[in-house]
């Protein structure tokens, strides 16, 4: 059995079956267009059979992070297929990564945090929040990959230096997208080309340049691609656990303490006529990580703002403590999808 061969088939057939064609979020793939075209040919693949050819490749993977790989393959299969694991477990075969319940006073503390770094006292957190994005709203948008420019030759310049060496003949170009699911997209296309995409169905905050094109571009998704060289990255994955946690923390490698907000405050916001950041960037930034997937930022800020309003003082605490009990986020082991 050629196992490569077999493997990217695997990934081609489940991606096929997941998003309804041989291309889409599912899968990054750069491998033979003989083996894409072959898929493209087929009936599509029962889950059941995806599932069997993951287990034979199994049997034999060449090393535990490719196997890592097929396992989550074979956990989708399974999903498709009408199998209902424990999210827990369901998470764990696909991310390899051990799923853990985060308190809620985690997700009180960023508010806090971000109540201290947004300027004004003013209004709710979601009000400030909202002034705040309002502040540095990039108009017209279409300013974007001339503002993009700079800041990609930056976090390269700072990559290159501080974390790895990257090759002198790199072109990374902006391209503004629209009708599409996500702010922002790096994709590494080969011959040390790449493309970070923006949706202009969104408004850009230029106080998150930096933060965007880190995570998407250097040392974030372009530069793991370009660098890494694998031609088949299936999405569910802990390869892509792995990236994601490298694009959060993308900036805060590359620009510690304020220095982000220092670049943007000299160089971008200038260029699109907005006012200097006041307020303390990195911290926003850091709370906006830890906040991240929570399901909503305003939605949580709400509650919050709901919740504080009904706090008392505990005696000689010096803080607040809530009238209920916080509730935790995340899934129970015995929780079904």
């Amino acid at each position: 059995m050629d196992w490569r061969r077999e493997h990217a088939l695997l990934a081609l057939r489940l991606n096929r079956l997941l998003t309804g064609g041989v291309t889409g979020t599912a899968l990054i793939y750069e491998g033979p267009e003989a083996w894409r075209e072959q898929v493209a040919g087929e009936p599509p693949a029962s889950a059941g059979a995806l599932e069997e050819a993951a287990e034979r490749l199994l049997e034999s993977a060449p090393d535990a992070y490719l196997a890592a790989q097929v396992r989550a393959m074979r956990a989708a299969a399974r999903y498709v297929g009408g199998e209902r694991a424990p999210l827990a477990e369901y998470a764990r075969e696909c991310l390899g990564l051990e799923p853990r319940w985060v308190p809620e006073e985690v997700f009180g503390r960023a508010h806090d945090e971000l109540d201290r770094a947004l300027p004004g006292t003013r209004g709710s957190l979601a009000e400030r929040w909202r002034g705040w994005q309002a502040a540095y709203r990039l108009d017209p948008i279409e300013l974007l990959p001339e503002l993009v420019e700079p800041a990609v030759a930056e976090t390269r310049a700072r990559t290159n230096a501080r974390i790895v060496p990257l090759p002198p003949d790199e072109v990374v170009r902006c391209r503004l997208v629209s009708g599409v699911a996500f702010h922002g997209a790096g994709a590494y296309e080969g011959g040390h080309r790449s493309t970070i995409h923006i949706n202009t169905d969104i408004p850009f905050n230029l106080a998150d340049l930096l933060y965007l094109v880190a995570h998407e571009g250097h040392p974030g998704h372009i530069a793991e691609s370009m660098l890494k060289g694998e031609k088949v990255r299936f999405m569910l994955s802990p390869s892509f656990a792995l990236s994601e946690g490298l694009g959060l923390a993308a900036e805060e490698l590359l620009f510690p303490e304020n220095e982000a907000r220092d670049w943007l405050n000299a160089i971008a916001l200038p260029m699109a006529g907005l006012p200097p950041i006041d307020g303390d960037l990195a911290a926003v930034h850091h709370a906006k990580n830890v906040l991240w997937g929570v399901g909503g930022m305003s939605r949580s800020w709400r509650r919050r703002d709901v919740a504080r309003r009904s706090w008392r003082p505990t005696c000689g605490a010096g803080r607040s403590s809530p009238r209920r009990r916080p509730r935790g986020r995340w899934a129970s082991s015995s929780r079904r999808r």
